[in-house]
């Protein structure tokens, strides 16, 4: 949350609409609706959690109306699950307002006890993730792109961070 209210203030300034990928429990959406966003949620685990008067909740992300746009869709510990990354964000693009941001959370690939190095799948993880990967991006210009390790403190090492946060643009 705080990346985001240093690295993209203007969500913060007007009346924003968000979308949580793989929101779990609601976690970080319980901020932005605090914090007057309106928010919607995908979640497509068979948890049962509703909060109606706080966000419209969706099972799948092809649920939701393409006429449907965004000022920022975000997602923690969700995209390293997908089936077809690149359908997916042709998804987000079309959802995602010009000038919207896209936020992620991944584990880092490069990192040796996050799999993506051993030359293995660890289930439930389909797609391993480095930093170069989020560079790369097309129609998005990066903003924040870090590792993070353990203690979540920033970290340049590419073996030590186990976590990439992610935060573009769409141009």
């Amino acid at each position: 949350f705080s990346i985001l209210k240093d690295n993209a203030q203007i969500l913060f300034s007007n009346p924003s609409k968000i979308l949580n990928f793989g929101a779990g429990h609601g976690g970080i959406s319980h901020l932005f609706w605090k914090n007057n966003f309106s928010v919607v949620n995908v979640e497509f685990s068979k948890m049962k959690i509703k909060y109606d008067e706080r966000w419209k909740q969706y099972t799948d992300i092809d649920q939701i109306p393409f006429d449907n746009k965004f000022d920022l869709i975000y997602g923690s510990h969700s995209i390293e699950h997908l089936n077809n990354l690149e359908l997916f964000n042709q998804k987000i693009e079309a959802l995602l307002n010009l000038n919207g941001f896209v936020f992620w959370e991944v584990p880092n690939g490069a990192n040796p006890v996050n799999g993506g190095c051993n030359g293995k799948i660890c289930a439930p993880h389909t797609y391993y993730f480095t930093r170069a990967y989020f560079d790369s991006i097309p129609n998005f210009k990066v903003i924040f792109n870090k590792l993070f390790d353990s203690n979540n403190l920033e970290t340049d090492n590419e073996k030590k961070g186990s976590v990439i946060r992610y935060l573009g643009i769409k141009c």
